[in-house]
């Protein structure tokens, strides 16, 4: 997590301001998921939570490599380059 805005500062002549919200824009879905996890434990089967979390990671490193999405992104959002960085 300290690499990251080095290198996109460094590499990417991203400014200070712009790799910290590309960061935060990662963090907030762990953030909301520890709070339902945390919530629900004791009515979930661990099982199952394993199994979907693995095939969110799973469903996520597949998707990282396609990127053509920038297209599509940059007239939805204006500037796709930021939102590539932070979707997975």
């Amino acid at each position: 997590t300290v690499l990251y805005p080095i290198w996109m500062q460094s590499a990417l002549g991203y400014t200070a301001t712009l790799s910290g919200l590309v960061m935060a824009g990662t963090s907030v879905l762990p953030i909301v998921g520890m709070m339902l996890v945390g919530k629900n434990i004791g009515r979930l089967n661990l099982r199952y939570l394993i199994i979907s979390g693995t095939l969110v990671m799973m469903y996520a490193s597949t998707c990282r490599p396609h990127q053509p999405l920038t297209q599509r992104l940059n007239s939805f959002f204006g500037h796709g380059w930021l939102w590539v960085l932070v979707l997975p």
